[in-house]
């Protein structure tokens, strides 16, 4: 709705929906609004039966985000150092990753023409 709020958009479109379908890139732990989804849709995953997540890995492996290596270790180190966010906001956000990381999805990285 115009004049509202992005975030209360999405939290409202996160509580009524009944699917999750989030893009893993490999930039994706660089945004702070994406990691805050991430767990927002997480929280619901695990409170209300029938909400179910699906995730889709684009040029990234699903281990990437639960080890976090590659670019999800650059964007963890660039926030523990930046000192911005609290240690339990960043340990949030690295055990949605882990969480979500085991999830069954499709990993879109092999595929020709995408």
């Amino acid at each position: 709705m115009k004049g509202e709020e992005i975030g209360a958009q999405i939290k409202r479109a996160i509580k009524e929906s009944s699917i999750s379908i989030i893009v893993f890139s490999k930039h994706y732990a660089s945004s702070r609004w994406c990691l805050e989804e991430l767990v927002q849709i997480l929280q619901r995953h695990n409170s209300v039966d029938g909400f179910r997540v699906f995730p889709i890995f684009y040029d990234v492996e699903p281990t990437e985000l639960g080890n976090q290596k590659g670019s999800f270790k650059e964007a963890f180190d660039e926030y523990e150092e930046s000192g911005v966010d609290s240690k339990e906001k960043i340990d949030e956000w690295r055990k949605a990753l882990e969480k979500v990381a085991k999830i069954a999805g499709k990993v879109l990285q092999a595929e020709s023409n995408g």
